[in-house]
């Protein structure tokens, strides 16, 4: 796999990616494995190539001080030198080879399961209630002064606290 505009040697030392983008090699190789679930007929295209991709981006994982930040270029079958941090070398990043990894344990485990295939999920709207009606817990009463009032208490009591807090940060 590869994603050509965040890969270093693709796009020269520079990739132009966003950091969304160093995510998408995770989201392809995710709906791989799904589709090989919900079409096993494409086991004989997608395991070899989830297999191949995995052993190149498992050995991408060997940069940094630590040994262990992975790259995105699995091409070399290395850390591709991009700088850890901010956007580089970062979560997309290790998340792609995880996806990759994980998804290569797709042919030992059962797909999804639907209502004509074991599934027994059933809604229960009163779920986390008293299994009283709902209608019955509504204020059907006028609101007094009273809850008027202590409407009106609460929100600048929020108010306050939060107009604090924008200037504790602001001014920090």
């Amino acid at each position: 796999m590869q994603e050509s505009t965040c890969e270093f040697g693709f796009t020269g030392n520079d990739p132009t990616c966003n950091t969304d983008q160093r995510s998408f090699k995770a989201y392809f190789a995710r709906f791989l494995g799904y589709t090989y679930q919900m079409a096993p007929f494409t086991a004989d295209f997608i395991i070899p190539r989830l297999k191949a991709t995995a052993i190149a981006a498992a050995a991408s994982c060997n940069g940094g001080s630590s040994g262990t930040i992975c790259g995105l270029s699995w091409i070399k079958s290395t850390y591709d030198g991009a700088p850890y941090g901010i956007a580089k070398g970062g979560v997309g990043e290790h998340m792609a080879v995880l996806e990759v990894l994980q998804n290569t344990l797709v042919p030992k485990s059962k797909p999804p399961v639907t209502a004509n295939t074991g599934g027994t999920s059933v809604g229960d709207a009163a779920a986390g209630g008293t299994g009283a009606d709902p209608n019955d817990q509504l204020q059907t009463d006028p609101s007094t002064t009273g809850d008027k009032a202590g409407a009106g208490v609460l929100t600048a009591v929020v108010l306050g606290l939060m107009l604090s807090l924008t200037y504790w940060l602001v001014k920090s």
